[in-house]
């Protein structure tokens, strides 16, 4: 892997811990409308594009209407919540710091939209490490599992498949990468350890370890 030109990274549960944020913003929302969720299910799609991880978790059948009013409330709420409850992993801005010295290109590809992880990268003071921030865009750009937005820095940058490496936590994560054909890291932040169907290149329990597979 120490070939690699571009390294791309997913955003929630890679770069910074909001699974808990993320889950509050949801059982706020449907609890404050009555709606009733799976939390368990919900907490298993994170990763996907929101209007997945909003219709596989609903247990109540709602009007298009209350469906929009259910993702402007846990809208609000996460935009409330999550400068207090999400944090950046402790391993990130020194490793990005040593990977971009290198001469690496740093991305990241995410299914959240640009500009909310604009706003998380800027709040912590990474962003100066990307050189290119891939997210969802409606009617252009599909969430993962679509390899869409791990191509989509491919193409921008003119890199060929063999010399770029994506690193995510969630098996949605491998199977964009593996539909996207090019090699993924599957980082172990303590919640997940099981085996997945979709098999990693490598797993890594720490940024760290890059340092050591990308000499």
């Amino acid at each position: 892997m120490g070939d690699a030109k571009i390294i791309l990274f997913d955003l929630d549960g890679t770069l910074v811990d909001s699974r808990d944020a993320i889950l509050e913003s949801f059982a706020r929302a449907a609890q404050q409308l009555g709606i009733d969720i799976d939390l368990d299910r919900l907490s298993q799609l994170l990763g996907y594009p929101l209007m997945d991880v909003v219709l596989g978790s609903l247990k109540t059948r709602l009007t298009r209407e209350e469906l929009a009013n259910y993702i402007a409330l846990r809208r609000r709420i996460i935009n409330s919540i999550w400068r207090k409850k999400v944090k950046l992993y402790s391993d990130v801005e020194e490793v990005l710091e040593v990977l971009s010295a290198r001469g690496y290109l740093l991305g990241i590809a995410s299914s959240s939209i640009i500009p909310r992880i604009r706003e998380f990268i800027e709040y912590f003071g990474i962003e100066k490490y990307f050189v290119v921030v891939s997210g969802a865009i409606e009617g252009r750009l599909r969430g993962k599992p679509w390899p869409d937005v791990i191509l989509y820095p491919l193409k921008l940058l003119n890199i060929s498949k063999s010399k770029a490496i994506y690193v995510g936590d969630a098996e949605v994560d491998c199977r964009a990468s593996k539909n996207a054909n090019i090699k993924f890291i599957r980082i172990i932040r303590g919640r997940d350890n099981k085996p997945w169907d979709c098999k990693p290149d490598k797993e890594i329990h720490s940024l760290y370890e890059l340092l050591e597979i990308l000499k």
